[in-house]
């Protein structure tokens, strides 16, 4: 808001009903007479100067108030002020000063620069504006701003410094429009709750923001629906490159295919496929469940299930891969009676509840489970609780990156995926394909380590 303020002094003093304001507000005074001509003039010399910052409210060369004793300032305001009564002048276009009694008139010149919620984008100052205000071109002050060389360093400094009194932003959609890019990466997940995908975000706007990108975040719920209604959003709000994990139920990729041989920018992390040639970060899975099967065994267990989601997934058949090499490794049987799907990673609760009380009711020997995914790690030790009450204990081992695990009772053993580091690293492969000059055609397939944690819950079997 900008308002300039009129108070007359003749009258009750301001400070009795407004104590606030002139403790606060009043910051220099100064006595003087004058006529209501006079103060005509100043009022519009005012006017020539300040009505860019009026809202538009005043045009160039006019200058017009309006009495209201309603309205005080108030915090926020952005204010110009003459002090001369009680009655507050707000200024507009079209009503001329008409109160004639003032004998004597105090001077305040007050400003206070803060953002007003309530301005509309309308509103808001332009280059245009700040050419005019300044006497200086529309490209000369676009110049300054973006500190270019050509111009000099007395400009850039009257711009800069107009620019930030006046709260001036660039128009992001002006700008996108002229530099053909959005300054936004689109991110498709399967859900934010997942621990994983969380820590991943965090790395994905720890290296976007640091290079001036935005993100925005969009979640599938395992659906492929969504996950195409998504991407298509994302890409019709003209972000400049996706980064993509698949949902457990997409099979079909043409879409995205489309997509990726039109150029557009596309990285792959932890859910991924061969069917599209491009950048892929994920964790070591097929090592990580390796390890996690090798430490059970190490413990004496022999009947050890695993509990994983979707085929449709690359981490589903890579763990799966790594926890039956293992088991051939150890001389043990591979049964594929102990191996259950749950198509949903963990998203129905019952799904895995019954996948649970199926696996102890057809394998009553089990004596260790493995689990392959951050939700479905979580939703089996609480369907353990319900189901192997009526079983015995088993040793318990699973994929998650949850910070809790170890307030479990007892506390349980993890694989823990850098999931933070692989958000970074996507990140930075996206940027780098955004900003290219020529067309990206060599693609890396970055694998980081993951980390096995050991605690009670595969302590060693009993006999």
């Amino acid at each position: 808001m900008f308002h300039l303020f009129i108070f007359d002094l003749s009258g009750p003093a301001p400070g009795a009903k407004h104590p606030e304001f002139c403790r606060h507000r009043l910051i220099w005074q100064a006595a003087s007479l004058f006529t209501v001509f006079v103060l005509k003039h100043v009022l519009k010399l005012l006017a020539d100067n300040i009505s860019f910052i009026c809202g538009r409210l005043i045009k160039r060369g006019k200058a017009s108030v309006h009495i209201n004793s309603s309205r005080w300032p108030q915090t926020g305001d952005f204010i110009y002020a003459i002090v001369v009564g009680n009655d507050c002048i707000r200024l507009r276009e079209s009503v001329a000063v008409t109160k004639s009694r003032w004998s004597s008139i105090n001077f305040l010149f007050y400003v206070q620069t803060t953002f007003d919620p309530d301005m509309k984008f309308d509103d808001a100052i332009t280059i245009k504006d700040i050419a005019k205000a300044l006497n200086l071109s529309t490209s000369t002050v676009s110049r300054a701003l973006r500190g270019r060389y050509e111009i000099s360093a007395e400009t850039k400094k009257l711009v800069m410094e107009y620019a930030e009194r006046m709260n001036y932003r660039p128009n992001p959609i002006a700008l996108s429009l002229k530099e053909q890019r959005s300054k936004a990466i689109g991110v498709v997940v399967s859900e934010i709750a997942n621990n994983f995908f969380s820590q991943a975000i965090n790395g994905i706007e720890s290296i976007a923001y640091n290079n001036g990108y935005h993100v925005i975040i969009t979640q599938t719920h395992e659906s492929k629906e969504r996950e195409m209604v998504n991407i298509q959003h994302l890409v019709s709000r003209s972000v400049d490159g996706l980064l993509l994990s698949l949902s457990c139920e997409t099979t079909d990729l043409s879409y995205l295919k489309q997509l990726h041989d039109k150029g557009f920018p596309i990285v792959q992390f932890d859910r991924v496929t061969d069917e599209i040639d491009t950048h892929r970060v994920t964790a070591d899975n097929y090592f990580g469940a390796f390890h996690a099967t090798e430490h059970l065994i190490s413990q004496g267990f022999k009947k050890i299930a695993h509990i994983t989601s979707t085929s449709n997934l690359s981490i589903t058949r890579e763990r799966l891969q790594g926890y039956k090499d293992a088991l051939e490794q150890y001389n043990i049987a591979y049964d594929a009676g102990l191996v259950k799907h749950c198509n949903h990673g963990g998203m129905i609760y019952d799904e895995v509840e019954q996948a649970v009380e199926h696996l102890f009711q057809s394998r009553p020997t089990v004596d260790a489970i493995f689990t392959a995914g951050d939700r479905l790690t979580t939703v089996t030790l609480s369907a353990l609780k319900n189901v192997a009450r009526k079983y015995k204990q088993v040793g318990f081992i699973g994929f998650t990156n949850t910070n809790l695990a170890e307030l479990f009772t007892p506390p349980v053993s993890v694989i823990r995926q850098p999931a933070f580091e692989i958000g970074q690293s996507a990140t930075e492969l996206l940027i780098r394909m955004i900003e290219s000059k020529r067309p990206v055609t060599d693609f890396e397939n970055r694998v980081l380590p993951s980390s096995l944690i050991i605690r009670e819950s595969s302590a060693l079997a009993t006999s």
